[in-house]
């Protein structure tokens, strides 16, 4: 194994890999037209996914990431999903470089792909066996009741057309296994740590992230620049919007400041707002450094707990009730329909930097077969 040199490049959003959980298979497909991305026509070339899946042995190890192995079925899982949508006639050759001011060749690109996505579940067992965190029976019973439930979803009931999905898929049962593994270890260590909703970030603590990071919560009446079947509202029509919103607001005006112009003004919202994503939600969370739309932060931010003002945002024009926040505020609910407070939003963004610091930190070697894995035998550009 050759050791890695230093890296800092950025890794592949965490976001995508963490949101996946136990359903991971949600998001993946077979053997993808390749004239479905943007190169066009593949002149006659198909690659062979599950031929190349057999060139090495699965166990074969192709990566160590801080002392945790990451196998052939491992790497090959990500590079034939990354490859399954690419059109093999916008490659010129596996040699060549990929353009676009990356001094990538082309394999060496998608060989960096793989392990970013490798390397995060190898990050996350590392990262648990650091902290001394191991998988209970309860989470062994998870694991067992999600597989279940998936030979369920993707064979119906049966184990051996499951097996075969997966198989399709170029997704072996080791590695299946290791993934679903990896993130369920990865929620134990976060428990272990912050408490499974947060509770062991102190009050204090929480407190001093809202001031931080600026956070604000509020309700929102939302009319769209864009009508519900997707046409552009002219400036008369969105004037009529405004008034509308204008007549909620003097009817709600004799309860503001108060809580209870809360509920009157819930009622209102789910029966005529625009933004259907909003409904039976907490409140809508606003952060200045992940919140685009700067017209509806200063509007919130103009606005005393429970009072209320009609303001042109980014997107449309709203009536806005600002709610107060703090620790104890419920933002969300978890799977098993739980609430969910701003100790666990904070414990969240803790765990969400230590993870992507420790993949940018983390140590690889890499075996020879990985180094000088043969593109142009695998995946023939004819």
């Amino acid at each position: 194994m050759n050791p890695s040199k230093n890296r800092n490049k950025k890794c592949v959003s965490l976001i995508l890999i963490l949101a996946l959980g136990l359903a991971l298979l949600s998001g993946c497909g077979g053997a993808a037209d390749p004239t479905d991305s943007a190169g066009g026509e593949t002149e006659g070339v198909e690659w062979d996914f599950a031929a190349a899946w057999q060139a090495l042995d699965g166990d074969t190890v192709m990566l160590t990431v801080n002392g945790v192995d990451v196998t052939w079925d491992g790497c090959y899982y990500w590079l034939a999903n990354l490859l399954m949508g690419v059109d093999p006639s916008s490659i010129p050759s596996w040699k060549g470089a990929v353009g676009n001011g990356s001094n990538y060749t082309y394999e060496e690109y998608f060989r960096m792909l793989a392990e970013e996505y490798a390397a995060q579940f190898a990050v996350m067992e590392s990262m648990a066996a650091a902290a001394g965190s191991s998988l209970t029976a309860g989470d062994q019973e998870k694991l067992e009741e999600n597989w279940d439930l998936e030979v369920e979803t993707y064979g119906d009931g049966s184990e051996e057309s499951f097996l075969a999905y997966l198989d399709s898929l170029c997704l072996s049962r080791a590695y299946y296994d290791t993934i679903n593994r990896a993130v369920v270890l990865n929620q134990r260590r976060f428990a272990d740590t912050y408490g499974a909703r947060g509770e062991n970030v102190s009050t204090a603590d929480v407190e001093q992230f809202i001031a931080d990071q600026g956070y604000s919560l509020c309700l929102r009446i939302h009319f769209g620049a864009t009508d519900p079947d997707g046409e552009t509202r002219t400036e008369g029509e969105l004037e009529e919007k405004r008034l509308e919103l204008e007549g909620y607001l003097a009817e709600l005006q004799p309860l503001a400041g108060t809580e209870t112009v809360t509920e009157s003004f819930r009622a209102l919202m789910e029966e005529h707002t625009e933004d259907t994503d909003a409904l039976g939600s907490t409140g809508y969370l606003i952060s200045p450094s992940e919140t685009e739309d700067t017209a509806l932060i200063e509007a919130v931010n103009a606005l005393e707990p429970y009072e209320m003002a009609v303001a042109d945002t980014a997107d449309g024009v709203d009536l806005i009730l600002r709610l107060p926040l703090t620790p104890d505020t419920v933002v969300g609910t978890n799977a098993d329909g739980e609430t969910l407070d701003m100790h666990y939003y904070m414990a969240a963004w803790l765990d969400d930097n230590t993870l992507t610091e420790a993949l940018e930190a983390r140590s690889v070697s890499y075996s020879t077969a990985w180094e000088e894995l043969d593109f142009d035998a695998l995946f023939p550009l004819g």
